[in-house]
């Protein structure tokens, strides 16, 4: 039955008449035409229940965006710690999306380029001690500079309005009079002008607590700065929090490395470059429900979605493009969801998103993982999804060493091929 529904997207070669390449291609329509996103300014948002296809759906747009010529960053999900984006240095070989790729797409299998970045743990340190060059190739660190924390404790500190005065005071007292040049700033010099600042408002040494702590945990002497990862146009750069086994800490590190692309990116970017930006389960970070909301990451979470507020507002004009993607199509900050013109819906159960979106909500519950619903401003309509050409990690797939076998495995397949 399946393989008979598929049929209806089937493109004989002889009808191509596109003026794209197919490579750049998301979808097919019942139709028999060829979807795909917007080449301008336009954030994205993926949304469906867990194993209906989004992460599969944006490798697809992964590829696109690279072919496209953008710099393409992603924050894997902060507080699962697992790594499936380095499958995509292999070919996929998935024989189900391999037969929809060739025969619904005329498309041939082909790896792309990703570079696992992580901050320097101990953990991150005993995975790289046995390395037989698969590690290092595809697995670096990062480093984070004094100057770096400086800046994020002034934007990821959760506190209060009276404590936030605080540091905003400080921060500028030091930046602008006593440290005007960035690469001379330090964080010990920065906390002690903290402390001077706070003493005249009677603050709580507590605060203080707060913030050396968050500097502690951002620590990272490896060897890759952010500003010379944002140059690599050449690899799509994923950043994971794997190697951290401190859930409170991984989430601040996703805080941080979200908020310093951000930041760095505007000072890097020519004129004509382009920042793609992919945020997994997004619903974390901005959340919209108090299902989202986790005790200890609570006020975390409320400073992190004060900021994709303000960002997802204003970061068009900054050469940034956002991929959200979540669990729910209403579980996401009302206000980040309002910046995405280009909207996929796939499998989930929400009877209100069926009646929104004028589809049948029974096709929405049953909705295959070959299949999205793609809503680009204008219409709604039933895709096929292109399957990656790279390989996306199969279930049981979430470690940095699953990557590393199934990488020598296709190596020695290759060799002997």
């Amino acid at each position: 039955m399946m393989s008979a529904y598929l049929d209806r997207f089937v493109v004989q070669p002889k009808e191509f008449q596109i003026d794209q390449p197919r490579t750049h291609a998301v979808g097919l329509t019942r139709g028999k035409n060829f979807v795909y996103v917007s080449a301008d300014m336009v954030h994205r948002y993926i949304s469906g229940q867990t194993n209906a296809g989004k992460t599969t759906l944006a490798q697809t747009l992964m590829e696109v965006d690279f072919l496209r010529g953008r710099k393409i960053v992603e924050i894997e999900p902060a507080l699962e710690a697992k790594n499936e984006r380095a499958f995509m240095n292999l070919p996929n070989d998935d024989d189900g999306m391999l037969e929809v790729l060739n025969k619904y797409f005329h498309l041939e299998p082909r790896p792309f380029k990703a570079i696992v970045y992580s901050p320097a743990t101990r953990k991150y340190r005993a995975f790289m001690k046995n390395d037989e060059g698969i590690r290092s190739k595809f697995y670096k660190s990062l480093k984070i500079t004094e100057p770096d924390v400086v800046d994020l404790i002034l934007a990821i500190f959760p506190g209060g309005s009276i404590e936030r005065l605080i540091i905003n005071k400080a921060y500028k007292k030091y930046t602008e009079e006593i440290r005007p040049k960035r690469k001379e700033r330090s964080i010990s010099e920065f906390l002690e002008v903290f402390e001077e600042v706070g003493k005249e408002a009677n603050f709580s040494s507590f605060t203080l607590l707060k913030l050396e702590y968050i500097a502690s945990v951002l620590h990272s002497d490896g060897k890759h700065k952010i500003d010379e990862i944002l140059k690599k146009k050449d690899e799509i750069s994923v950043f994971t929090f794997t190697f951290i086994r401190d859930p409170l800490e991984r989430y601040l590190w996703a805080m941080a490395i979200l908020n310093i692309i951000y930041d760095r990116w505007e000072y890097l970017k020519r004129k004509e470059d382009i920042l793609s930006f992919y945020v997994a389960d997004a619903h974390l970070l901005a959340p919209k429900k108090k299902k989202d909301m986790i005790d200890t990451l609570a006020r975390y979470q409320e400073r992190m979605k004060q900021n994709l507020q303000v960002y997802s507002r204003i970061s068009r004009g900054k050469g940034l493009l956002w991929t959200f993607d979540s669990q729910e199509f209403d579980d996401l900050d009302d206000v980040v969801v309002a910046q995405c013109q280009e909207r996929f819906i796939k499998r989930m159960r929400n009877r209100d998103v069926a009646e929104k979106l004028k589809i049948d909500y029974t096709e929405l519950r049953r909705l295959d993982k070959k299949f999205a619903f793609f809503d680009d401003g204008y219409m709604v309509k039933k895709i096929l999804v292109r399957p990656p050409m790279s390989r996306k990690a199969r279930s049981g797939e979430f470690l940095p060493i699953h990557f590393v076998k199934e990488y020598k495995r296709w190596e020695n397949e290759e060799a002997n091929y």
